[in-house]
């Protein structure tokens, strides 16, 4: 019987891994990016960080050649309201008006629920998007690798 355990970077490191991309989905906290980091850098693994934002999709992918993930949020607590601000500052993203105007709502609801919500249609684009980078991976194609994003909204593409 397997018991359930929670995965953190000094468990994973006496785990045997053998992968050719990670999707890293866990919740956020300072072991989500030290293990993104560690899979990337000291292992070699490409990881994928998924964010369903809104009704759109964010996406990172972090190499041996991209940036570091702890760069990225630069020593601040990795909560996702922080991890998200930095993401967009580090990136350049303009976020969309409906996501930028409420934004300080949209944490608070986090905070209070204890999870950030998932929209079915940014759930099915991140899906989408995760799919084609996992082929580019496989292929070999440049991708564009963090702190630049991937980035798709549902309710921008229609303008």
């Amino acid at each position: 019987m397997m018991e359930n355990k929670k995965i953190d970077l000094e468990l994973l490191k006496t785990l045997p891994l053998s992968a050719s991309f990670c999707v890293n989905t866990v919740e956020y906290g300072f072991d989500y990016i030290e293990i993104t980091d560690y899979l990337a850098f000291d292992l070699k693994i490409p990881v994928i960080v998924p964010v369903n934002l809104g009704f759109g999709s964010l996406v990172l992918v972090f190499t041996r050649d991209s940036a570091r993930f702890a760069d990225i949020i630069q020593g601040q607590s990795p909560n996702m309201e922080n991890i998200l601000k930095s993401i967009v500052q580090s990136s350049g993203l303009a976020l969309p008006s409906y996501l930028n105007n409420h934004q300080q709502e949209i944490f608070e609801e986090i905070k209070n629920k204890q999870y950030d919500p998932q929209i079915i249609p940014a759930s099915n684009l991140t899906s989408a998007i995760v799919i084609n980078i996992i082929l580019g991976l496989l292929k070999n194609d440049k991708i564009k690798l963090a702190p630049q994003v991937i980035y798709l909204d549902g309710q921008e593409i229609i303008k």
